[in-house]
């Protein structure tokens, strides 16, 4: 028996066109979430890979700072003991010496200044003993004035509490003004920025340590700490060193 074909022509249903178009869209959110599942499970295995891997890297070491702590008495000063702002008290003030023109003079000066205890032994039984050793006029840039801040040393006469300059005791030089850093921090002179401290300890003896910058340090940065002895007529200054591992 002959079987007679006859195309065969499938016509989907609204229905069954909504239903195929749904079953289409959970395959692709469910192949997204699973694309997205695995870029993200790649994306924190490298995260903590680059993690161990920092955290085996060896680190450099940071500079070390050293400041001298200076304590009166045994042991560890106990916070009451600490100066507070409530001890401060104005007691008035003195005025400088003058010596000479620039840079003999503490006009335009005065950037660094440290107390000497050991100061003018000899000096007035008036309650305040010991000295000031002072920078002068700051050095200028460009060749105007390469030998600035000089120090001096002077006394500490009883200060005044008045408003009339004139009135004002006047200190004396025990030290006259000499070129302590001569030779050293060459071209540091644009703005200056210079700290002094007096430190007596047994392991160097009286030194007055020096702090040299200025306003905008050179790159690469250059050595800015050194030393001098109190005899300002040999000071006999030694370094230049960096602080720490810079």
């Amino acid at each position: 028996m002959t079987q007679l074909g006859f195309p065969v022509t499938r016509h989907s249903s609204p229905v069954t066109r909504v239903t195929r178009h749904f079953f289409t869209m959970k395959r692709i959110l469910f192949v997204s979430a699973v694309i997205g599942i695995c870029l993200l499970f790649f994306g924190l295995l490298s995260l903590g890979i680059t993690f161990a891997t920092r955290s085996l890297t060896p680190k450099a070491v940071a500079p070390t700072v050293f400041l001298p702590l200076v304590a009166t008495g045994p042991g560890i000063i106990e916070p009451t003991q600490r100066i507070q702002p409530g001890d401060l008290q104005y007691l008035g003030a003195f005025r400088l010496p003058d010596d000479a023109a620039r840079p003999r003079t503490f006009e335009y000066g005065g950037n660094a200044m440290t107390f000497n205890p050991d100061g003018d032994p000899g000096g007035a039984n008036d309650g305040f003993p010991g000295s000031l050793f002072v920078t002068g006029h700051e050095r200028m840039a460009y060749g105007e004035l390469p030998d600035g801040n000089q120090v001096a040393e002077i006394n500490i006469p009883a200060p005044l509490n008045s408003r009339d300059v004139s009135a004002l005791n006047q200190s004396a030089f025990l030290q006259n003004f000499q070129n302590v850093a001569q030779g050293f921090f060459v071209g540091l002179d644009e703005i200056p920025r210079v700290g002094m401290a007096y430190l007596n300890t047994s392991a160097t003896g009286p030194k007055i340590h020096l702090a040299w910058g200025q306003h905008l340090q050179p790159d690469p940065p250059v050595a800015s700490h050194a030393w001098f002895d109190p005899n300002l007529a040999a000071p006999n200054l030694r370094g230049t060193w960096f602080i720490g591992n810079q």
